[in-house]
């Protein structure tokens, strides 16, 4: 910069044009953006400010009135597959918020809904089913139990637990089908029912009817669940006609039927005796140890041996040294350990590799135990124990390569995580959706419209709850419409959040993007503008936004509605500034500075600060008459020329791969 001084409107849109090498850069990042960075930081406190990345003082005299910067530049290549387009954009949070607030679970293996039970909820489905009973051509009141399990290890020590609970003042209990009274003196057969190997026993709370108080039934309920660590019984006196209620697991009881429901405050499948873990935000991301899965630590991909890269050219028999790693002097004697038993073992080893057998293979791979040879699996696994040592580390490095995960098949969490899901898909199948697709299911979703992506199974689960509901009973189990749009509610402020960014991502020209797409595998404009989305999307006012040519490698299509989202920006109350080349971008500005004449030494100074029309005007510049011939020749594609040459041959490209080559 050769020295000068410029008043930049507060408020508007400025662009800073000129010359490639001029100095445009240098005045917006080296110079505004790091004193509005070290000015905001400054106002923290010492300990604060020990934790932050500072920029170097800019090398001025005076910049007076500058707000907090924010900057969004050609960020430097990630290397790591945990940063995504999700994450960078900050739809990742939202999204782990929405799942963890209206997600509905469904056990991975029998596929019923799961849910943690609450004392009033159940005790109002309980004491509302007679009505329900009723229209269903059934008694209007069932008898009902309340209770909660205990587990007796042997008639001595059962005596000791039954004696605290009489304290308590409990009076029942069932045992093997059969009631026992705690005031007994005779326990002789109570203990029979024990038995040596302890039994499971069920303290009876409370008697009561269907068509009971709801206050009785929470208090009752409430107590059962408090001693059963979070944990009831609840028995229902079934009908005694044939094939009535079979589809409900049942209990027998002095001789009477029963219907049973187990009732929690955990979410716990009893089908399948299966616990989740409370859906908080954290358990939805594949960063943090408590939803990654365990064998990938989130990545997708795990570092395998890669059969490959062993043997590359599987035209060569194992005498000729088709195990790459068995050739080198240092592990010769694996392979002649290998040629040594094979006639033992009928292995072949002057065929071509590619034509073993699974078999034959086999015994390359996991080698022969009782000939104490490990094979290959066995070779690599003793480097993998002396991998402290850099050679070796290098040396197994050569034969590995990143696969699928085997367990969460890239989808990065847990399980029991994917469980979880909204509108039919879980967190993963969410994210591995592009942003237009994204969209479309989120409105699809807040509407209330079935979702054309479910899959066959998750129809089938869907079938099976319908028909579930249509039990008299189906109060004890089912999820209501009510709770669906309790679960919209909740869900429409993370929705909000979600829709906004997808949008900005939309406007940018990136709505083709797959939302789990690692950020490392974008071109460099794309990065810039999913930076650009993240800046775009926030709701600061009173901010300076440096903007480092954000519609390079833009189709003309894209910098339409790139340029409209930086206006959004403005008008929310922000400074922008804008290093930029685009006419059209020049054009919307609300003050222009130019920064020339040439580049190099020839820069660095002022050479125009104005409006748009004045740049254009003026008579010794290089960017108006640029900028004028553009909007001359409008946003028509560009005719070809004349003169033209004919088309010769074809450019033929071999072996290419690439981001967006297949």
């Amino acid at each position: 910069m050769q020295g000068f001084d410029v008043d930049i409107p507060r408020n508007q849109l400025t662009v800073l044009c000129g010359l490639s090498g001029s100095g445009k850069t240098s005045l917006a990042l080296d110079t505004l953006y790091a004193e509005g960075q070290r000015c905001y930081i400054e106002s923290f406190s010492a300990y604060t400010r020990q934790y932050l990345d500072r920029l170097d003082k800019p090398d001025c005299d005076a910049i007076e009135n500058i707000p907090p910067a924010i900057a969004v530049t050609r960020a430097s290549a990630v290397s790591t597959n945990r940063a995504t387009v999700a994450t960078a954009t900050e739809i990742a949070d939202h999204v782990r918020l929405l799942f963890s607030k209206a997600a509905t679970l469904s056990c991975h293996q029998c596929g019923a809904v799961v849910r943690a039970d609450s004392p009033q909820s159940v005790a109002e489905s309980l004491a509302g089913s007679a009505g329900s009973l009723a229209q269903n051509g059934h008694d209007a009141a069932k008898r009902g139990l309340i209770g909660f399990e205990v587990h007796l290890p042997n008639p001595a020590d059962a005596s000791e637990i039954l004696l605290a609970l009489q304290q308590d003042g409990y009076l029942r209990l069932i045992v093997q089908g059969e009631t026992f009274q705690l005031a007994e003196d005779d326990r002789k057969r109570l203990a029979k029912q024990i038995g040596r190997k302890g039994a499971d026993a069920l303290i009876v709370v409370d008697r009561l009817s269907t068509d009971g108080e709801v206050a009785r039934w929470t208090e009752s309920l409430e107590t059962a669940m408090d001693e059963g660590n979070g944990r009831a019984l609840v028995l229902i006196e079934a009908d005694e006609t044939p094939g009535s209620d079979a589809h409900l697991p049942t209990a027998t009881v002095d001789g009477r039927p029963f219907t049973t429901r187990a009732v929690s405050d955990r979410r716990r499948c009893e089908r399948c005796d299966l616990d989740f873990a409370e859906p908080v935000p954290r358990l939805f991301n594949f960063n943090h140890p408590l939803g990654a899965c365990p064998t990938c630590e989130g990545f997708g991909d795990i570092l395998a041996v890669d059969e490959d890269r062993v043997v590359p050219d599987p035209d060569r028999s194992l005498a000729e040294g088709a195990i790459a790693p068995w050739n080198t002097p240092a592990y010769r004697h694996e392979l002649d350990e290998l040629l040594e038993l094979a006639p033992e073992y009928e292995l072949p080893v002057h065929v071509p590799y590619r034509k073993l057998t699974k078999k034959q293979r086999r015994i390359v791979w996991r080698g022969v135990r009782e000939r104490n040879f490990g094979g290959l699996d066995g070779f690599f696994g003793w480097l993998d124990r002396k991998k402290y040592k850099m050679h070796i580390r290098v040396f197994a490095a050569r034969y590995r390569s990143y696969k699928q995960c085997p367990d969460c098949c890239g989808a990065r969490l847990r399980e029991d995580v994917l469980a979880y899901r909204v509108g039919g898909r879980n967190v993963a199948e969410f994210l591995a959706m592009q942003a237009d697709e994204a969209l479309s299911f989120l409105n699809t979703w807040m509407s209330g419209e079935p979702d054309d992506g479910q899959t066959g199974q998750q129809a089938d689960r869907l079938s099976e709850t319908i028909a579930r509901y249509e039990s008299p009973y189906s109060k004890l189990d089912s999820v209501g419409t009510e709770d669906l749009v309790r679960e919209r509610s909740i869900a429409s402020e993370p929705v909000r959040q979600i829709r906004h960014r997808l949008e900005y991502l939309q406007r940018v020209g990136l709505g083709y993007l797959q939302l789990n797409r690692p950020l490392r595998t974008l071109s460099g404009g794309e990065t810039q503008r999913i930076a650009l989305t993240s800046a775009l999307s926030s709701t600061l006012i009173n901010m300076l936004y440096v903007l480092d040519e954000p519609t390079a490698g833009l189709h003309p299509e894209d910098v339409h509605r790139l340029s409209d989202a930086i206006l959004d920006l403005r008008d929310r109350g922000n400074t922008v500034l804008v290093v930029e080349h685009n006419p059209r971008l020049i054009g919307l500005a609300d003050h222009v500075i130019e920064i020339g004449p040439g580049a190099g030494p020839c820069g660095g100074r002022l050479t125009f600060s104005g409006t748009p029309q004045g740049l254009i005007d003026q008579t010794n510049g290089l960017t108006g008459p640029f900028v004028l011939a553009e909007r001359s020749h409008g946003d028509a594609p560009a005719k070809p020329k004349p003169n033209a040459r004919d088309r010769r041959g074809a450019i033929v490209l071999r072996g290419c791969t690439g981001n967006n080559l297949q």
